[in-house]
């Protein structure tokens, strides 16, 4: 009975615009907060710079991992990073995270197929997932 004579009331009518104006702009002002900014890649300058400071390679990792990092460097330019100085570890940490950006986007790729079929294949039923046309893959990439 009281819900009737609110919702009826054509005096509330501001009084419920209002609020939902508020309450969205609430959600929109919360949802852009818990946002984090993840700092800028650094580039392969700035990881020789800090070797040849002494900032310890367990630093510069962390530092790659904090911005998600990933080069696609050549045999050549990680031979050349290593005579400017940059440690094993932190060697090892870039091509290592260069290997697993690969096998996701292969593993995005393969899943994909999976439930779609390729993307060739133009038919009115595609890739229902209890009969697929590829053969399923049960590994993941990424470490779990």
């Amino acid at each position: 009975m009281v819900t009737s004579n609110l919702r009826s009331n054509p005096k509330l009518a501001p009084l419920r615009i209002l609020a939902a104006v508020f309450a969205a702009i609430a959600l929109l002002v919360s949802g852009c907060a818990s946002m984090e900014r993840r700092p800028p890649p650094p580039t392969l300058d700035e990881i020789v710079q800090w070797s040849k400071d002494g900032v310890a390679a367990d630093e510069i990792i962390r530092r790659l991992k904090e911005s998600r990092a990933v080069y696609e460097l050549s045999g050549s330019k990680l031979a050349s990073l290593k005579q400017a100085g940059v440690p094993d570890p932190v060697l090892d940490y870039m091509q290592q995270a260069y290997v697993d950006s690969v096998r996701y986007e292969e593993w995005l790729r393969a899943r994909d197929w999976y439930w779609w079929g390729p993307p060739y294949l133009i038919t009115p039923y595609r890739g229902y997932p209890y009969y697929p046309y590829y053969p399923y893959y049960p590994y993941h990439p990424l470490p779990r």
